[in-house]
């Protein structure tokens, strides 16, 4: 399996309503990602992960906590997904 580099995509202002944030993030896309197809794009953020559809940004992203996406990682690594 070839190992997946992450290149910057898009730097954002992120608010977080409930703990009352502002801050600037930058988000990544896989460098197997090309062309905007069935892709993914991942922000690390102050309370976790979230990841959100390259191809409409507009929608609601997904919360993963750090440690889910580390065994997430692991997992794909160890071919078990």
């Amino acid at each position: 399996m070839t190992r997946c580099q992450w290149r910057e995509t898009q730097v954002s202002t992120w608010i977080d309503l409930s703990g009352g944030f502002v801050a600037e993030q930058t988000w990544f896309s896989g460098s197997a990602s090309v062309g905007g197809q069935a892709c993914v794009e991942v922000m690390v953020a102050p309370d976790g992960i979230r990841v959100r559809d390259s191809k409409d940004t507009t929608r609601t992203c997904l919360r993963i906590s750090a440690a889910c996406w580390i065994h997430f990682r692991h997992a794909i690594a160890d071919g078990k997904l």
